[in-house]
């Protein structure tokens, strides 16, 4: 990691965090506040106007999981992020090869994961969405196939409160890991196909079985691809209690796309993008919190409808 050292920093000093450089050309310098101080201070340089600073904007965040690996949860995350319309954040939790290299962003300079090592506390939202690549005017952090590594659960959460500050829409593809628990919503990507049920039981078996969080999520279930054995969005929703919000269907070019650097195909028109829009509507209809199941049969046949 090539970043200058921190030692003997007051309360309050700016953390300076040298990004490396992708495709040459100098290296990106990225300034977070971190808070060092004891509980109940306040750093005299943090403590500027919530309107400069930024409020929690009490948006969506979406976190995007595959019920088995290969569902297509980044393409579906990355179609989410672009059709929020909104100057949505894009977060790598998925591990793997980064989802910068998905996009093709992988030569573009800007932090990554590793370079937000010491990013706690009061984030600075504005210096933190501009340290970060962008692509489709949705700002990008992702991780480091150079630099492998989960980041750290403080450093996630406290960015993940920082970015929500400054956008309205927060997509998190979590891959098979571990749902933030700043999540207002779930959305579980399942293949029409025994396998990949199979891993959605397990899947939502596994949460169950977890320690409750302080507000629970709202579970979204997206259906993908052919049923070679027949198995339908229904039987899906049947099975999981949950109706499905969308269908993807077969993605012609995505990988044609991906190895030229296009990115997923999620432009107007393309079934990746039709399927984010109605998961964006049902999320918008269904928000997390004392009540939040009310509704669910009414938001469920609606999204069947749009899906056929």
């Amino acid at each position: 990691m090539h970043r200058p050292p921190t030692t003997g920093r007051s309360a309050g000093d700016p953390v300076h965090i040298r990004a490396p450089t992708w495709g040459g050309g100098g290296a990106a310098w990225v300034t977070l506040w971190r808070m060092v101080l004891a509980p109940g201070t306040v750093s005299p340089s943090l403590d500027r106007p919530s309107s400069a600073r930024g409020e929690p904007g009490g948006g969506l965040v979406l976190a995007v999981a595959g019920a088995v690996g290969g569902a297509g949860a980044s393409s579906l995350a990355v179609a989410l992020a672009v059709a929020a319309r909104d100057g949505a954040a894009l977060v790598d939790l998925a591990g793997g090869g980064g989802i910068d290299v998905l996009l093709g962003l992988e030569g573009a300079e800007g932090a990554r994961w590793p370079d937000l090592a010491d990013a706690r506390g009061d984030v600075d939202p504005d210096l933190l969405v501009s340290s970060l690549p962008h692509r489709r005017g949705v700002s990008v952090l992702s991780a480091d196939r150079r630099r492998p590594g989960p980041p750290d659960g403080g450093v996630v959460a406290d960015v993940l409160r920082a970015l929500g500050r400054r956008r309205r829409t927060v997509v998190v593809d979590a891959g098979r890991n571990e749902v933030p628990d700043a999540a207002t919503h779930v959305v579980l990507v399942v293949p029409l196909t025994v396998p990949g049920l199979a891993g959605a039981l397990a899947w939502r078996a596994a949460r169950t079985g977890a320690p409750a969080a302080a507000t629970e999520p709202v579970e979204l279930v997206v259906t993908c691809g052919p049923a070679p054995g027949r198995l339908a969005p229904d039987d899906v929703a049947t099975a999981l209690g949950v109706p499905v919000a969308a269908h993807v269907g077969r993605i012609r070019g995505a990988r044609a796309a991906v190895e030229r650097g296009d990115g997923p195909p999620v432009g107007h028109g393309t079934a990746l993008r039709r399927a984010a829009a109605r998961v964006l509507d049902a999320a918008a209809a269904r928000t997390a919190g004392p009540g939040a199941a009310g509704g669910w049969a009414a938001t469920g046949r609606r999204a069947a409808r749009a899906g056929r």
